[in-house]
């Protein structure tokens, strides 16, 4: 006599499948790696396929959104993977956080800052991964161009971008022989011009293939945040054997002494410039800009000691950060109590 099979099924909620989002890129993970039959359910119903009903589920990006995917999805196991990065949680977070069976954040930053909050769910900490393209790059002597650095201008301030344009203007003023390049989404950051001309800003939605082949004609990442859950940019580039300066706080504090070249800062009050989290969210950081520009000065001028010092660290750097050890802990968690 046979019986039947049950067979697995995971609902995966993400607010888009985008694959230049974040969260769209997390969810694109955990569902690839996934040996069970996924439901790919999104706020857009475009982006999402329902393929057999299923409750509970796995629910990236802000923990408020868990009503806007409708009754299933409250019904079973519910596993958020989410963060935040400053030190006091929005309005709502908390009693939406602790309606989760786990919750998945990437940093011990992010686990600290939820039991403060009062987050009483079992929180746990699964690092994100490093997509393969960045670990081909094979990184050649710098010829006949200056000594780049690169920063990532997205999302308002809170990645510092101003911090590292003054820095950079500071430190070498219209030097021929050093570049700033800017890196912007396709649509974003529209006020930003530049008068300078060893400043580049770069305004492009590249892919994976694309960004690392950037980030192989850059030297260093510039990488003064004022607030991260985790920091992927930065581990990227040091995967490449890039010299990375980050802000030794939130998210980029983690493993940093592998990785990259801490930033010294102070903690000053949050999203200055968000209306809806202003003077309600908390602390972050304010990178020194004086240590910062000391800091890319002194790489530019001991290149090749830093860039000797990187490749003995790389192979570390693609042990930590692996995209299925990921997926594969999420889905782990989601699976042990489903």
């Amino acid at each position: 006599m046979s019986s039947a099979v049950k067979e697995r099924v995971v609902s995966i909620y993400s607010p888009q499948w985008d694959a230049m989002d974040s969260y769209g890129i997390l969810a694109r993970k955990i569902a690839e790696r996934s040996k069970a039959t996924v439901n790919r359910l999104s706020l857009k119903d475009e982006d999402g396929t329902t393929l057999i009903p299923a409750p509970g589920g796995i629910v990236l990006g802000y923990p408020t959104l868990l009503e806007k995917y409708g009754p299933l999805v409250t019904l079973g196991r519910r596993v958020a993977v989410t963060m935040f990065e400053s030190t006091l949680l929005p309005e709502g977070w908390v009693e939406a956080l602790n309606q989760f069976d786990v919750v998945v954040v990437p940093s011990e930053f992010v686990w600290q800052v939820f039991r403060d909050n009062g987050v009483t769910s079992c929180i746990a900490v699964v690092p994100l991964g490093i997509d393969e393209a960045y670990l081909q790059v094979q990184r050649q002597p710098r010829a006949n161009r200056p000594y780049t650095f690169l920063a990532i201008a997205d999302r308002g301030v809170r990645k510092g971008w101003d911090l590292a344009w003054h820095a950079f203007r500071s430190a070498f003023g219209d030097s021929e022989e050093h570049k700033l390049i800017l890196k912007c989404r396709e649509d974003g950051m529209r006020q930003l011009s530049s008068g300078d001309a060893n400043v580049e800003i770069l305004r492009a939605d590249l892919s994976v293939e694309e960004m690392a082949a950037l980030y192989a004609e850059c030297d260093c990442m510039v990488f003064p945040t004022r607030g991260e859950g985790f920091g992927l940019p930065p581990r990227e580039f040091a995967a490449t054997g890039g010299v990375v300066l980050a802000t030794g706080w939130g998210g980029t504090l983690d493993d940093i002494r592998y990785w990259g070249h801490p930033i010294a800062h102070k903690l000053v009050p949050a999203w200055p410039n968000e209306p809806k989290f202003t003077g309600k969210c908390g602390l972050w950081a304010e990178p020194d800009v004086q240590v910062l520009t000391d800091m890319m000065a002194t790489v530019a001028k001991y290149e090749a000691i830093f860039a000797d010092s990187m490749a003995l660290r790389v192979n570390k750097v693609r042990e930590l950060y692996q995209w299925d050890d990921f997926a594969d802990q999420v889905l782990d968690i989601y699976f042990e109590g489903a």
